[in-house]
C-alpha cells in the first residue's frame, strides 16, 4: 500500500480537530498539529473553498459547515441534536435489554470515539466512560461493523 499525501491526512486532521470543539483560530489549529502559518493558512483556505469548513462571523475562528458537522450539527426544529434526541431512547433500550447501549462516532482512521451512553440498572452491568476512544475493529462495536 503507498504511503497517505500528507496534506490530505493533515485536511483531516484539521477537520477531525474542529468536529470537537465550538471553532479554533488558525494559530490554535496550527499549534494543536504543529503546522505552519502558512501551512495551516492554505490548508485552512482550501477546506473553506470546498465548502468543509466556515469561518465565523469575525472571521477568526474555523467550525465546521453543515454536512461535517456530525453528530453535533445534526439539529431538530426545537435546535435539539442528534445525541440530545437519541438520549432518551437509549436509556430506555438499556433498560428494557438490561444492556450498556453507545453510541459511536469515527474519531480517526483507526478510533471509535463514544458520544453519548445509557445503562441500565441491572446489578451486573458494563461502564462507559465519557469520550473513550476504542480501536476501530474492537469490541463489540468492531464485530458491527
Amino acid at each position: 500500500m503507498s504511503q497517505p499525501v500528507r496534506s490530505v491526512a493533515q485536511a483531516f486532521a484539521i477537520l477531525r480537530l474542529l468536529a470537537d470543539g465550538d471553532g479554533l483560530t488558525l494559530s490554535e489549529i496550527g499549534r494543536a498539529l504543529d503546522l505552519s502559518p502558512s501551512s495551516c493558512f492554505n490548508l485552512l483556505n482550501t477546506l473553506v473553498a470546498e465548502g468543509a469548513i466556515v469561518r465565523g462571523a469575525g472571521g477568526k475562528r474555523y467550525r465546521l459547515a453543515g454536512p461535517w458537522g456530525g453528530f453535533e450539527g445534526l439539529r431538530d426544529r426545537a435546535g435539539r441534536s442528534l445525541i440530545d434526541r437519541a438520549r432518551p431512547l437509549m436509556a430506555r433500550l438499556a433498560q428494557q435489554g438490561d444492556a450498556a447501549v453507545g453510541l459511536w462516532k469515527m474519531a480517526s482512521r483507526e478510533r471509535l470515539q463514544l458520544v453519548a451512553h445509557a445503562e441500565s440498572d441491572a446489578v451486573m452491568r458494563l461502564r462507559f466512560a465519557d469520550a473513550q476512544r476504542q480501536p476501530l475493529g474492537g469490541g463489540a462495536a468492531g464485530r458491527a461493523l
